[in-house]
């Protein structure tokens, strides 16, 4: 039985960033180099291939500002909660937990005086000014960190899902529409 890498979310876009990074490696001398390059730097060989691999270190260093940043995000919040989680296979996503679901739940007058210290209909603007403000924060941290917004374009019976990257807006408008 398979599974998806990332867990969706509703409401919410979904930014993914993987864990290994792209290079260049020459079958004859062993030599790494940029992903872009054409030629060993060592031995002149022209037919490099392409390699993959994944820095620890450099990779727990981001991890921590990230999730620094997300700390401060996450101090203003009222109805959610944002942080790092690892996808199933590989990789790494902003994800948005819900901890007072105002479209699931109904919550009366008093309730949301108790919860929220607010009356129910500024708590529900609230509410929606907040999901707003959070995909504004997850487009710009996506940016600054190297994520990439991904939509699942397919399901499938046991479990396994296709994620697609979104190069253009119409592209997110369409994916949440679907």
């Amino acid at each position: 039985m398979s599974t998806a890498n990332y867990r969706t979310m509703d409401n919410f876009s979904l930014f993914v960033r993987e864990d290994q990074d792209e290079a260049k490696r020459c079958p004859e001398c062993g030599a790494i180099m940029d992903a872009d390059a054409t030629a060993c730097d060592l031995c002149g060989c022209e037919e490099l291939e392409d390699y993959y691999f994944s820095d620890e270190v450099a990779w727990e260093c981001d991890r921590r500002e990230i999730e620094r940043e997300l700390d401060d995000l996450n101090y203003d919040l009222m109805f959610h909660k944002i942080s790092l989680r690892s996808g199933y296979y590989s990789g790494v996503q902003f994800y948005v937990e819900i901890e007072h679901d105002l479209d699931e739940y109904d919550y009366d007058n008093d309730e949301c005086h108790y919860y929220f210290d607010c009356c129910r209909s500024v708590a529900y603007r609230k509410y929606e000014a907040e999901k707003r403000k959070i995909n504004r924060k997850l487009t710009e941290l996506g940016k600054r960190w190297g994520f990439q917004e991904v939509v699942c374009i397919a399901r499938f019976s046991n479990g396994e899902a296709i994620f697609q990257p979104i190069s253009n807006p119409r592209a997110r408008l369409y994916a949440a529409v679907s």
